[in-house]
């Protein structure tokens, strides 16, 4: 357990970076600042900030966005091509997760925001 000291460091610490964190996010136009805090959450919390992990999460977080978009953009825009088209890439991506191959790319990340983006209420696909 950290001292006093340190906790109080690490505590002023972090409201900078999410001070600066979230005024990027206003700056930018991003309007939906809880899929960077999901990122924050999964990568320092869950990964313990293993340095060696970032890159797989911002990639896999990507592509779990990017299924997203294909599973429920694809379906209205295409018809019967975009639903079987999307969910062919589902099933590539799940294919590919539960062999563990292509890690850069598809990881528990990828299920995280995969899941975040396609709840409606969240409207992080058609913000």
């Amino acid at each position: 357990m950290p001292g006093v000291v340190i906790s109080v460091v690490t505590l002023l610490g972090t409201v900078v970076f999410m001070g600066a964190f979230m005024a990027t996010y206003q700056a930018l136009g991003v309007g939906v600042p809880y899929v960077g805090l999901f990122f924050l959450l999964y990568w320092a919390a869950m990964l313990h900030q293993d340095p060696a992990q970032y890159l797989p999460t911002v990639l896999g977080g990507l592509v779990g966005i990017g299924l997203a978009w294909l599973l429920m953009a694809l379906p209205p825009l295409y018809g019967q091509a975009g639903f079987y088209g999307s969910y062919a890439a589902l099933g590539l991506v799940l294919f590919c997760y539960i062999r563990g191959q292509a890690l850069y790319f598809v990881n528990n990340g990828t299920m995280l925001f995969v899941l975040l983006a396609v709840i409606p209420e969240l409207n992080v696909i058609f913000h």
